[in-house]
């Protein structure tokens, strides 16, 4: 399953997938704002270990994770 749409689910062998699946539950069900899942995405990404990865899906998803956000 691809739950990091439109990105990899591994980066440097690290798996990050479940961070982004439950990114898509909070944008699919509301229950926090976009800006709070997307920040909780980043914090997730950022503890697997990868320097600054986080910060680059927070960014993507701050600039076009509008369009999901249902």
């Amino acid at each position: 399953m691809d739950y990091c749409s439109y990105s990899p689910d591994k980066i440097f062998g690290k798996d990050i997938s479940w961070a982004c699946k439950e990114h898509d539950y909070h944008y699919a069900q509301h229950d926090i704002t976009r800006s709070e899942a997307d920040m909780i995405l980043r914090e997730q990404i950022n503890s697997v270990g990868v320097f600054g990865l986080g910060w680059v899906y927070w960014l993507v998803v701050r600039l076009v994770g509008w369009k999901f956000y249902k």
